[in-house]
């Protein structure tokens, strides 16, 4: 199963929807919150009674638990192509600083803009902002993963910092050295790391915090790099998989692995099993159509989603506590709507200015 340009846009679209949702829906206070970074067994068990009892918001509380795999997704994408531009299509490979510049300037793109929009609405809707400087540069500089403890900002923005470490991997030791045995062994020696850390519940003492030590493995390349190489390797040799039972197969593990936490330290691949068959299997529609238009627009989104969603969460949150599921969906649907808007006018911003600025 190879995939197109189409198909990754496809499914870049499907990822970061699934984020976006998931990313609003677990604040809100009916929450079953996610395994993303930790197993704990009762967050299931507490969706699971949810089920039973026929509570409100299933959905939502599918979206709180499960949205998160839209990353593996997502790391699964950066993987292939990265493959796809230096190994197959002839685009040469630069040197390792001219590598990291270039994608270290796309991603300020997206977070200069982004930051300086967050400032100015805290700064008109809040009397001011007030957040560390401190932190705000560390992120900028992508290092703000490597602190034990960090403040983030806004949360999802740490995906930034991951996606680095993970370009810096790949110029200096993925796409030097191609063997399958050591992307592999690099894929063994992490899961071990971490079964050893949560077997062992290690924690440290960072400026007088106490760190979970698997938390904080799971902010960074370590903790997620099953995901990253699996992309590296579809895209090298990819498996002729038939597609419905591939998804079938990915979605039952993926919900077995909520249940039994060695089985979850697997559950990125076993999320991309159940994710990448609908590039096949979703061919055509309006679904397809939009998912594909939402593809080349998925960076933007992402990266102002966290803004939207600072706003939108608290009177969605009244909503739920009112009974009110009519004004949580409505809450739902405006933060999708101007998160898409905004996006999709930044991203055509961007392509003027810089079509401009190139003749």
């Amino acid at each position: 199963m190879t995939l197109s340009r189409r198909d990754t846009s496809f499914l870049k679209g499907f990822a970061i929807l699934l984020i976006a949702l998931h990313n609003f829906c677990h604040w809100l206070p009916m929450a079953v919150v996610e395994n993303e970074y930790t197993f704990q067994l009762d967050r299931i068990w507490k969706y699971v009674g949810y089920l039973e009892a026929g509570r409100p918001h299933v959905v939502l509380n599918f979206l709180s638990h499960f949205g998160h795999y839209g990353v593996p997704l997502f790391l699964f994408l950066s993987g292939y192509g990265l493959v796809k531009k230096y190994e197959q299509m002839g685009a040469p490979t630069p040197s390792t600083g001219r590598f990291l510049w270039n994608h270290l300037t796309k991603l300020w793109k997206l977070m200069v803009p982004a930051v300086a929009l967050f400032i100015l609405t805290e700064w008109c809707f809040r009397g001011g902002f007030h957040r560390d400087g401190y932190w705000v540069a560390l992120m900028l500089g992508y290092v703000t993963n490597l602190v034990p403890g960090a403040n983030l900002i806004l949360g999802p923005w740490w995906f930034f910092s991951l996606i680095v470490q993970f370009y810096l991997l790949y110029r200096l030791v993925l796409h030097r050295f191609r063997s399958p045995w050591l992307l592999w062994g690099l894929v063994g020696a992490s899961l071990l790391f971490q079964a050893w850390l949560y077997m062992g519940d290690i924690h440290f003492s960072f400026a007088h915090k106490d760190i979970y030590a698997l938390d904080y493995v799971r902010y960074n390349a370590l903790g997620h790099l099953l995901s990253f190489a699996l992309g590296i390797a579809w895209a090298r040799k990819p498996l002729n998989a038939p597609p419905l039972p591939m998804m079938l197969a990915g979605w039952v593990l993926t919900i077995a692995s909520a249940f039994n936490v060695w089985l979850w330290f697997f559950s990125p691949l076993f999320a991309v099993m159940a994710l990448l068959p609908l590039a096949q299997l979703v061919r055509e529609g309006r679904v397809r159509r939009f998912l594909e238009w939402m593809g080349p627009i998925s960076a933007a989104v992402f990266a102002f989603h966290p803004i939207v969603r600072h706003y939108l969460i608290l009177p969605a949150g009244r909503a739920v506590r009112m009974g009110e599921p009519t004004l949580v969906y409505g809450e739902i649907v405006l933060y999708l709507l101007i998160v898409v808007l905004l996006a999709w006018g930044y991203t055509r911003l961007t392509v003027i200015l810089f079509s401009h600025k190139n003749k």
